[in-house]
């Protein structure tokens, strides 16, 4: 007999075995199921769960420095309807409670004092203000709040309630006299431990948007690689206040902290170059290019979730874009809607 002739035979009787094993399953195999069918949601084969990445870019130009929203707030400075909410929609607003910035361990910061209120509750070497006696006068508040001179004055801490006719319109800057001053001295003291802690952490754009973004990131846990990007000055890396890039990482323990230490630390400095920072995002996702040297492709695994989150208060200006960022994937080019532009404008 040819070892050819022996190698067939000897497969003809594993394939017989074979099916002699599996044919007392064959009815079951062939039934239909009798009950639900619960399937896996993930390949079989997947051990490691990826982790998405998340840039957070800070926009840190000038006019995060400003203490009134939206645009159309401009210019209405030595009226009363600037202190009041109902207008400006940054000033201080009764309904809403005003709490402390949240740390990176989940903790708070400190309760600001009324009585000795930072003018900056991220940096209180700052100074700081009695609300009962030392802040300027109704309708004499600057649009920049990021100074002890754009604030301090011989007035008691206050806003504005609209008390004219009907339902006010919100874009509306109505007569002095459809306002009614609240005195923030004849209040509870709880009433003015909240106006304290909007006057310290959220008065400007740059501290709503620390205090909000940081309670935001809260509940942002180790299933994530965040970073941390600025759209003026990225280069300056880690531990400096007028720009950072801190790349994407596993967003716990050391890291988690640098970022919330870094993010805080940041102050306004410059133009709004939004188009080139959200270049600068998408190369640091599409080939590992980074403002800073030396660090590690963002990418580990081709499937992995990529994510920009941008906070801006408003409309870019300086720097463009330079490369692929200016079409879309599809090679269109991005239009100019004057929609989106009226809207930023808001």
């Amino acid at each position: 007999m040819s070892a050819k002739t022996s190698f067939k035979r000897k497969a003809l009787a594993c394939v017989l075995i074979v099916t002699q094993e599996l044919a007392p399953m064959a009815p079951a195999l062939a039934a239909p199921p009798t009950g639900s069918l619960d399937l896996a949601d993930e390949p079989l084969f997947t051990t490691t769960t990826v982790k998405p990445n998340v840039m957070f870019t800070l926009d840190n130009s000038g006019s995060m420095d400003w203490q009134f929203a939206p645009m159309y707030v401009n210019g209405e400075q030595n009226r009363n309807c600037f202190t009041s909410s109902q207008y400006n929609k940054l000033f201080y607003d009764p309904t809403q409670t005003y709490l402390p910035p949240v740390l990176h361990d989940g903790s708070r910061m400190p309760n600001a004092s009324f009585s000795g209120a930072w003018v900056d509750g991220y940096r209180t070497p700052d100074g700081n203000l009695n609300l009962n006696n030392g802040v300027r006068a109704p309708r004499s508040w600057s649009s920049s709040g990021g100074s002890m001179g754009d604030l301090s004055g011989g007035s008691a801490a206050h806003y504005m309630v609209y008390s004219g006719a009907g339902t006010p319109d919100p874009s509306i800057c109505y007569a002095d006299g459809s306002y009614t001053t609240v005195w923030m001295n004849t209040q509870s003291a709880a009433a003015q431990q909240n106006y304290a802690n909007w006057f310290s952490y959220y008065r400007t754009r740059l501290l709503a948007m620390k205090t909000s973004a940081g309670e935001a990131f809260r509940v942002v846990d180790s299933e994530y690689r965040v970073g941390l990007h600025t759209i003026n000055n990225p280069h300056r890396g880690v531990g400096f206040q007028d720009g950072s890039f801190i790349p994407v990482d596993t967003f716990s323990g050391n890291h988690r902290q640098q970022w919330y230490n870094s993010f805080y630390n940041q102050q306004t400095a410059g133009g709004t170059p939004l188009r080139a920072a959200l270049e600068r995002v998408g190369e640091y996702f599409r080939v590992g290019a980074a403002p800073v040297n030396n660090i590690p492709d963002p990418i580990q695994f081709s499937c992995q979730q990529n994510y920009h989150i941008l906070s801006t208060d408003g409309q870019w200006n300086g720097a463009s874009a330079v490369g692929a960022s200016k079409t879309n994937v599809d090679g269109t080019v991005i239009p100019n809607r004057a929609d989106l532009v009226s809207a930023l404008r808001m």
